[in-house]
């Protein structure tokens, strides 16, 4: 599972469609891991730049996303974005 905190700007149809995307895909083939295997969530569901996420995590999201990620039931999760780890519910 790989989880980002927003959508790209130029997403549309696809999480993840544009340069930070093609990026990842890049890794997953050098990784030898086929990108169709890997399921891709983000913790918020729009572009949304400067997120307070501290503040989205005080108001619930964090259960919310914490709840997606044991719905999803994923063998390893790769994290992306500084604003993460208040929606984990982790204090650090």
């Amino acid at each position: 599972m790989v989880l980002v905190v927003e959508p790209e700007a130029g997403d549309r149809e696809t999480l993840l469609s544009g340069p930070q995307g093609n990026l990842l895909k890049s890794f997953f083939k050098a990784a030898g891991v086929e990108p169709d295997s890997v399921y891709l969530a983000s913790a918020l569901t729009r572009h949304t730049p400067m997120a307070d996420t501290q503040s989205l995590a005080q108001s619930g999201l964090d259960a919310v996303l914490v709840h997606h990620i044991e719905l999803a039931q994923p063998k390893r999760l790769i994290g992306f974005g500084a604003g993460l780890v208040p929606l984990l519910g982790l204090n650090v």
